[in-house]
């Protein structure tokens, strides 16, 4: 029994650490190719707890950054 609980730890444990962000990413959603109006916007940081999306996202967007997480 301790060792299928340790086995189901272990596998949780190593899931989160390949779940985490490669990157901090900032990008702006436009509603047109024209990007006047916005409509969205998505902020990760690379932790879970630096996180903002609002709107939609479309494919008309600007990066605002998009740093490495070490």
């Amino acid at each position: 029994m301790k060792k299928k609980i340790l086995l189901g730890l272990m596998a949780l444990v190593s899931s989160v650490v390949f779940a985490l962000p490669v990157a901090t990413v900032e990008r702006t959603y436009y509603a047109t190719p024209e990007m006047k109006e916005v409509v969205g916007y998505f902020f990760q940081g690379c932790t879970f707890s630096a996180h903002t999306s609002w709107g939609v996202k479309t494919p008309y967007y600007v990066v605002g950054m998009e740093i490495p997480c070490n």
